[in-house]
């Protein structure tokens, strides 16, 4: 198992955690960093694209809303 794979898993299961015990604000804010972090990595595979971590963390953070 990859990584990335393993990191997927997690936020996966972190946001199913959530939504299971009623806080869907915080499942959806889990699942977008899971996104997040997802485009970011791909980002870098595919095209040698690299996001600086505070730019991922804008994107998801609801303090910067």
């Amino acid at each position: 198992m990859s990584f990335r794979e393993q990191y997927e898993k997690t936020y996966t299961a972190l946001w199913r955690s959530l939504l299971n015990i009623g806080k869907t604000d915080e499942a959806l804010f889990a699942a977008d960093q899971g996104r997040a972090k997802t485009l970011s990595d791909n980002l870098l595979i595919q095209y040698k694209i690299a996001m600086p971590p505070s730019a991922v963390t804008n994107i998801t953070d609801p303090k910067r809303q």
